[in-house]
């Protein structure tokens, strides 16, 4: 192993030329005039005279020195710096391809700082030169995450830099893992998704093995929720042209891609779901018990309302958790317009009770909505009495006293 030479650091300190810069090729050159001289010789800091040959980036003394039987390709200065990774920085490809081209580099030697190969490093800077010289070495690991809060891959870090030749490069690549997460949680499609690069999602999208059905952030949610939910109704289309995406999952508050899309009025999007070839649920219930429908009678846009109701498997008479209808709904809201719209229905349930054994027209005349309980009459909804709401309001006081006194006697008799 290399170690702090007298001889190297003084003959550096011997051969200064202006501003104090050391003319590290003489020195270099001169240290081969001992015969026995250690070709890894190092200064006060770590440096050896490769790692200096490339600083410089004289190539005739780095293939002199790479001639050597024991030179040292892996030596690591006090900075944390070694051959390959600082030719990389130097950002000089000659001087790289010769270094890779030896097979005892340590092709996947990290930066002890931040966990930075080779790979990730000539990614940074966008030298698609470099990244293609390394990729042709079957031993150079694309899955490689650096350290920290990161954790990146060469494909997120690619991604993240919207830099679309190096991309395509990287998952030319057979071994590379694309459903590979960041700290954060994030792939390399999240991110190209996220960031509206809608190439680069057409690039992934291509992958059979691609994960498109995984899920993101605390609240679970998938890539083609987020494009709704961030307005990315091409990347949305996109999504939903693949076969295995799951148009059901619901995120941990019950929302489906579905729901987000009659929130945001996209019309495309909906068609979309409703004729994709996975069977969208339509009936589909948050963590509230609301169907799609009840949420579109909420606001109130008669257009998809008109449209859901001609789809064959909505069921109208679906319940929230309240108990509650569509019909319910329309009622409270007095729109007399989408009540008939319900009505119109041939499966609708017009004496439907809620948790609280309320029907619609009750609904109706508890909020006195004149209009929508004369419609209701006319298409045979009954009045019928909700004890409940007698015992409520006092008009079943008579019974209630009965039981009162039945339970005081029923008590009495057990402690007797």
């Amino acid at each position: 192993m290399s170690k702090f030479t007298p001889l190297y650091s003084s003959a550096l300190e011997e051969n200064y030329v202006g501003n104090h810069i050391p003319n590290k090729r003489n020195v270099v050159l001169k240290l081969f005039q001992f015969p026995d001289i250690d070709v890894n010789a190092t200064d006060i800091y770590g440096n050896s005279p490769l790692i200096d040959a490339i600083e410089i980036g004289d190539i005739d003394v780095i293939r002199i020195l790479l001639s050597c039987p024991n030179i040292d390709v892996n030596w690591v200065n006090c900075f944390g710096e070694f051959p390959l990774l600082k030719a990389v920085q130097q950002v000089n490809n000659a001087i790289t391809y010769i270094i890779v081209q030896r097979k005892d580099i340590l092709i996947n030697k990290r930066f002890h700082k931040n966990g930075r190969t080779a790979l990730i490093e000539s990614i940074i800077r966008g030298n698609i030169e470099v990244v293609h010289m390394l990729l042709c070495r079957l031993d150079t690991d694309v899955n490689i995450r650096t350290f920290g809060n990161e954790g990146r891959t060469p494909l997120i870090e690619a991604v993240e830099r919207n830099d679309y030749e190096i991309t395509k490069l990287l998952l030319k690549r057979l071994d590379i893992n694309i459903n590979i997460r960041d700290m954060n949680g994030n792939t390399a499609f999240s991110r190209a998704a996220e960031k509206n690069n809608t190439t680069m999602v057409k690039l992934f999208l291509k992958r059979e093995d691609l994960d498109i059905n995984m899920t993101y952030g605390k609240q679970q949610k998938t890539i083609l929720i987020r494009a709704i939910e961030q307005n990315n109704v091409e990347i949305a289309c996109l999504l939903l042209k693949r076969r295995d995406i799951n148009i059901n999952h619901v995120d941990k508050l019950g929302v489906s891609a579905f729901m987000v899309a009659i929130r945001q009025e996209y019309i495309v999007v909906i068609k979309m779901l409703l004729e994709h070839e996975r069977a969208l649920d339509i009936n589909i219930q948050d963590r509230d018990g609301e169907t799609v429908l009840m949420k579109v009678i909420r606001m109130g846009n008669i257009k998809l309302i008109n449209y859901l109701l001609k789809q064959k498997d909505l069921d109208v008479n679906k319940q929230n958790k309240k108990g509650e209808t569509a019909l319910m709904i329309a009622a409270k809201l007095n729109n007399c317009n989408i009540c008939n719209m319900l009505l119109s229905r041939k499966d609708i349930i017009i004496d439907q009770k809620d948790n609280y054994e309320e029907t619609a027209l009750m609904k109706a005349e508890y909020f006195r909505c004149d209009n929508v309980i004369r419609l209701l009459e006319s298409y045979g909804a009954k009045r019928i009495v909700n004890v409940n709401e007698l015992e409520r309001t006092g008009k079943n006081k008579k019974n209630n006293n009965k039981k009162k006194f039945l339970y005081i006697i029923y008590f009495m008799l057990l402690y007797i």
